[in-house]
């Protein structure tokens, strides 16, 4: 399971770029979590490049270099990263209705 902390830490790294971005710099990249083909699991942690009013581009996942360990552990959490995510989207669905 993930720590809450590293997600802090992740959501802060993330704010971190967007404020970043908003006070001028340009191509900052982030790690954040998209919809994405790199795997069969529908979203997944990819890179992206901010620019100051959008997400310029989108770095596909390349889980090529992942060691025997990271890919057993990767089969392992797909069942419970596909049910998380699916309940994800419930929430926002159920959300986008509501407002």
């Amino acid at each position: 399971m993930i720590c809450v902390n590293e997600l802090i830490r992740g959501a802060e790294r993330f704010v971190l770029s967007l404020l970043s971005v908003l006070n001028g710099e340009e191509d900052m990249v982030q790690c954040c979590f998209v919809e994405s083909t790199a795997t069969d699991i529908p979203f997944f942690g990819s890179r992206v490049k901010l620019r100051k009013k959008r997400v310029e581009g989108f770095i596909e996942t390349d889980l090529e270099g992942l060691t025997g360990h990271e890919a057993k552990i990767l089969k392992h959490l797909k069942e419970y990263l596909i049910e998380d995510i699916e309940k994800g989207v419930e929430f926002a669905n159920k959300s986008s209705k509501a407002s």
